[in-house]
């Protein structure tokens, strides 16, 4: 495992729960109705209406879905009561909250102990007005979220890994990108397949948060 040669920073700032006010963003639906797995198919949106800018939020409800190209989004997250759900594809999501205040942009919602979402594709956090990015996990402690091996995830705005009730995050793939990654959380894991050399950005310890890293060797924790 190679590390780089910036220095972690830490610091006790509190978490910031209120966000500033902005327009509600539209909740689209995937159920998969046309069962072809497809996020650009328009037959599986509710309302026939794809979740495709950045006032749509995407609840995805089926366990696989297919990124097959790149779709620009407020946020998405599964839905209650998903056990295994496998975000897929060769395109890629940029999740982009448009907003100045913190907020969500990437959740496991699911209510059972164990919830594990997969994030398997490409995902950017490029916030247009500049605001912290939130990702983890809600509703049970049991909860994994997790960016899989093949998945890159590029921060070009900051994204801080924060729980409602416990649940655990996996970084498994690649980081990307020159903003901060915060951590504001215990069960953070960066897993074997982990490799980061393009990193430009810091990893920020808030509070207590802690991490595992198992990196494998020859592989770089962060660039």
């Amino acid at each position: 495992m190679i590390f780089a040669h910036r220095t972690l920073a830490f610091t006790t700032a509190s978490l910031l729960v209120a966000c500033t006010g902005v327009a509600q963003a539209q909740h689209n639906v995937f159920g998969d109705f046309a069962e072809t797995g497809l996020w650009s198919d328009t037959a599986n949106w509710s309302n026939a209406d794809i979740a495709d800018d950045n006032t749509e939020t995407a609840q995805l409800n089926p366990p696989s879905v297919n990124v097959a190209r790149n779709f620009t989004v407020k946020g998405f997250n599964n839905s209650f009561g998903t056990a295994l759900q496998t975000i897929s594809g060769i395109g890629a999501l940029t999740v982009d909250r448009n907003a100045s205040g913190p907020g969500n942009g990437i959740r496991n919602v699911a209510g059972n102990a164990g919830g594990l979402m997969t994030i398997d594709t490409d995902v950017e956090i490029n916030n247009s007005q500049g605001g912290i990015t939130w990702i983890g996990n809600n509703n049970s402690a049991g909860n994994v979220l997790a960016f899989g091996s093949n998945s890159t995830l590029t921060l070009t705005t900051r994204a801080e890994v924060v729980q409602a009730i416990g649940g655990s995050v996996e970084f498994n793939g690649a980081l990307a990108g020159g903003d901060a990654l915060r951590l504001n959380q215990n069960n953070i894991t960066f897993g074997a397949t982990s490799n980061s050399p393009s990193y430009a950005g810091d990893i920020v310890f808030l509070g207590n948060a802690s991490v595992v890293v198992d990196t494998a060797a020859g592989n770089t924790f962060f660039g």
